[in-house]
């Protein structure tokens, strides 16, 4: 079986990553390094990465202070509606138009208004239900009005179904039911947080729990009786407002330019809610992803105390990386609230040995799994706890309460001795695991049981991780290969030898690179493209110049930005060199303790490493600094 589609293809390599960078960043303009030699080469790549790193600058609180856009409560765009939806087809029917695919945009029209005329048949089914709706709130019938909120295409219901969720909620703290409040909390108020257009109301939902009466925090509350009256009358008004906001929308033309000019307000929103915003704003050339100021950090931030022993592991957690979770040898996972050292951290105990590695799943931000030397893989669902870590926020530091403590929702076994290394599906609720047993597990995590085991390493699997799209496997051995197997058939597909232990492999977000790291000072870079093409024998470029030569599994990955990759050291700093050219730009550390893991979170614009120390650090651009590190 091939390699996914993205390395399948044979196009020259895109600037991935150099987006946001300026052009001669690749090696295009001032820092063309045709005939130069390697130091020479290295040194004015360097200096190329180092200025564009200073056309950033921090904006302090921004992110704070914006309204989440994804699904949900609190929306500024609701996706659903259907008018919404019309009228993205008619805009981008007109921009095929304007562009000369006048067949295409007739087309998209004549299928859109087959859609339309069913969705106005539902709809009216929908107001013809909605009579009994405004009975069932009043009488309190909740699971009515859910249901009809859920299942109704009506403009705005989506938003309502927060209010009728926020009146249960509070029903339940004036009847002083607060372990059924504190649960419906956080089940059901909980995913709404950041998108309130008031972000801290939900705060002012916690604080009702310790309170004996509403009334006594919001002198307008007069009764559960009136409140469900209020809330009738919003329902009646929105669905009059829908009427009429529909009725009239189709009388609209669409303006000129209209889908570039939403795109570029949308560009422009990203740039004003990033931590790092440009001096000068380069030109955009992607739409794919969301834009990233490019960032190198060069100063310490912040440092999170509490492990015992070393910490071997991390990543960031949560929707936007507001969340760091760290495992170690003292046995325990901890979650940090990230910009909060003075927060007593939530506690995940349960292993009886060491925990060698970590992976959070992709699509929930808030599931954990944890490899461990009790030859365990366990797995830990953190949502609930983070409200009461959020909660801390505001308390006097060093003054935090004690720790949380939460225990593992499951436990697989299987393996035979340490389980090094564990990653989880890109989509699916599934988690692969190796260890010293020499094979590599597929788990399923709902079940909590082994549906697949690969066999072939001839010594302990040290690391793993997933294809971009989940259909492979990629494994690296102490035995100095690494190995790619394929998910559904168990099969391997292919192998690549690696020069010595291999301690780490990470694959590109677009799936065209992996990145390597093993015993004898060297990482390497490998185009998956010429796997593809039968030409797995030669790494693309070296990265040399850090410490990785003991028994320590020193991990390497892509990051802070797709142009760089970055790695531990045993001197006790993290390094990071330009992807294309192999120059070192950054060293950070300097504390005397093997960094074990940098890790690195686009929306916090942050990197955070762990070390033998048992410190965790967390790194960031700070432009009173000067970046001036060139390799050695």
């Amino acid at each position: 079986m091939a390699w996914d589609a993205a390395a399948r293809e044979s196009t020259p390599t895109p600037p991935d990553g150099d987006v946001h960078r300026p052009a001669f960043v690749n090696g295009n303009g001032p820092g063309a390094r045709a005939g130069a030699d390697e130091g020479t080469e290295q040194g004015a790549a360097a200096g190329v990465v180092h200025e564009a790193a200073q056309n950033a600058t921090f904006v302090s609180g921004v992110r704070d202070t914006l309204v989440s856009m994804p699904g949900g409560a609190g929306r500024v765009l609701d996706g659903d509606n259907p008018a919404i939806k019309q009228e993205i087809i008619r805009m981008v029917a007109a921009y095929l138009e304007g562009e000369g695919y006048l067949s295409s945009a007739m087309t998209l029209m004549d299928e859109a208004n087959v859609v339309k005329r069913e969705a106005r048949k539902a709809e009216q089914q929908q107001r013809q239900k909605s009579k009994g709706v405004h009975k069932a709130i009043l009488d309190g019938d909740w699971a009515e009005v859910e249901k009809f909120c859920n299942r109704s295409s009506l403009r705005s219901m989506k938003d309502f179904l927060y209010c009728v969720y926020k009146q249960q909620y509070l029903e339940l703290v004036e009847r002083q039911e607060y372990q059924k409040a504190f649960t419906y909390l956080t089940k059901k108020l909980k995913p709404f947080e950041k998108q309130r257009l008031r972000p801290e109301e939900f705060k002012d939902l916690c604080y009702l729990l310790t309170c004996k009466s509403i009334a006594d925090v919001d002198k307008d509350w007069d009764g559960i009786a009136s409140a469900r009256a209020r809330l009738a009358a919003v329902f009646t008004s929105l669905l009059a407002d829908s009427e009429v906001i529909e009725e009239g929308a189709e009388e609209q033309d669409v303006p000129a330019g209209r889908l570039l000019r939403l795109m570029e307000q949308a560009v422009q929103h990203q740039i004003a809610s990033s931590h790092y915003q440009p001096k000068v704003l380069p030109p955009i050339s992607t739409l794919l992803r969301d834009y990233e100021c490019f960032v190198l950090p060069n100063s310490l931030r912040h440092e999170y105390k509490g492990h015992t022993a070393n910490t071997k592991c991390l990543s960031f957690l949560g929707e936007d990386g507001s969340y760091l979770v760290s495992g170690s040898s003292d046995r325990t996972l901890r979650v940090w609230r990230v910009g909060h050292p003075e927060i007593a951290p939530l506690v995940l105990s349960g292993h009886t040995s060491r925990v060698w590695d970590l992976s959070v799943c992709k699509s929930t931000k808030t599931v954990i799994a944890s490899a461990s030397g009790d030859s365990t893989v366990q797995v830990w669902n953190v949502d609930r706890m983070l409200v009461e870590l959020d909660s801390r926020r505001g308390e006097p530091a060093g003054r935090s309460s004690g720790a949380l403590e939460c225990e593992a929702m499951s436990t697989m076994s299987g393996h035979r001795g340490d389980v090094y290394t564990v990653a989880y599906h890109p989509v699916n609720n599934l988690v692969v695991s190796g260890g010293y047993d020499k094979t590599v597990r597929l788990w399923d995590v709902e079940k909590a049981v082994q549906s697949r085991c690969f066999y072939g390493h001839e010594a302990s699997v040290t690391c793993l991780a997933y294809s971009a799209q989940g259909n492979m496997v990629v494994s690296g051995c102490k035995d100095g290969t690494v190995r790619f197997w394929d998910v559904l058939s168990g099969l391997m597909v292919n192998s690549i030898p690696n020069f010595g232990d291999v301690t780490s492999v990470d694959v590109s977000a677009n799936g065209m690179f992996l990145l390597t790291a093993s015993k004898g000072n060297s990482n390497r870079l490998w185009d998956l493209r010429k796997m593809a093409a039968g030409d797995a024998g030669k790494y693309t470029r070296l990265y040399k110049g850090h410490q990785n030569t003991s028994t320590n599994f020193i991990r390497a990955s892509f990051g802070p930005s797709p142009s760089l990759v970055m790695s531990g050291s045993e001197d006790g700093f993290a390094y990071i060199w330009d992807r294309q050219s192999g120059a070192p730009v950054q060293r950070l550390g300097g504390f005397t303790s093997t960094v074990y893991s940098p890790v690195w979170s686009a929306a916090q614009s942050l990197l955070a490493t762990a070390s033998h120390d048992g410190v965790i650090r967390t790194w960031w651009y700070d432009e009173t600094k000067p970046i001036e590190f060139v390799g050695e």
